[in-house]
């Protein structure tokens, strides 16, 4: 525990990061990739390429791999050293198209401010 609470990631335990360098991924039983819409930040995580590093391990390693959103972006965009392939080469994935994407973001203009108060009022006015 001594070692623990000396060590860097103690250090950053309240800011919610860990200096990457740090990552032990073979002691991880999963890695998860966020992502997010227009998010502060997103292109050069995509284009990290520490995390991209982190990726290829992960994938090397045959551990789990989730990702959420553009955090499929960042695996696909991973190079496998050993084949010069992306890491999701061969793999099957769940993702949006770019058309599913553009119909998501043209509804939430309508509905990411709905309020719900409004709703009893456009059905009696729907008829």
């Amino acid at each position: 525990m001594h070692a623990l609470r000396t060590g860097e990631c103690w250090r950053h335990r309240n800011t919610g990061s860990r200096p990457l360098g740090l990552i032990r991924i073979w002691r991880m039983g999963g890695l998860l990739l966020p992502g997010g819409h227009r998010a502060r930040g997103m292109r050069s995580y995509i284009e990290s390429d520490v995390l991209q590093r982190l990726v290829s391990e992960a994938f090397r390693r045959k551990i789990v791999v989730a990702a959420i959103c553009h955090g499929v972006l960042l695996a696909a965009r991973t190079v496998d050293p050993a084949t010069g392939r992306s890491v999701l080469y061969g793999r099957k994935t769940t993702a949006l198209t770019w058309e599913l994407e553009r119909r998501a973001w043209r509804i939430s203009r309508v509905t990411r401010f709905w309020d719900p108060r409004l709703l009893p009022h456009l059905r009696r006015e729907a008829g």
